[in-house]
């Protein structure tokens, strides 16, 4: 039941490898893995390389560390372009209402971005 799952795991997550031919071969594979022993060392692999990318993402091109703090103010704020209508067709805003979702619901704390490696250096800077 677990060749199943992996296998369709691959073919449902790569368009490409929806062909017969494709599935055939990684079925295969999994199977002789599987007999080997093997697959359950390569699934717990493939889930330390991925916790490992979401951990630890490759940094974006570009974008490079800040050397003094810095504060941005985003209002969400949006204009309503035309009559908003429930079900029933009664307007409940009219074109032109200007709609802030922070004024109805409001964050239960501030937000901070962080580079992923920020993180670490300033934990390790905190403990020394």
């Amino acid at each position: 039941m677990l060749l199943v799952r992996v296998a369709s795991l691959f073919i449902n997550s790569l368009p490409m490898l929806c062909h017969k031919k494709n599935s055939k071969s990684i079925e295969k594979k999994l199977k002789t893995m599987e007999e080997r022993g093997e697959l359950e060392c390569h699934n717990l692999e493939l889930q330390k390389k991925t916790r490992a990318a979401i951990e630890r993402p490759k940094p974006v091109e570009g974008i490079t560390n800040a050397h003094e703090g810095r504060v941005f103010y985003y209002d969400p704020t949006y204009i309503v372009s035309e009559d908003l209508k429930d079900h029933q067709g009664r307007i409940f805003y009219k074109k032109g209402t200007r709609i802030n979702p922070l004024e109805t619901v409001s964050l239960s704390q501030g937000l901070g971005f962080l580079m992923g490696m920020m993180r670490i250096k300033l934990l390790l800077q905190k403990r020394s």
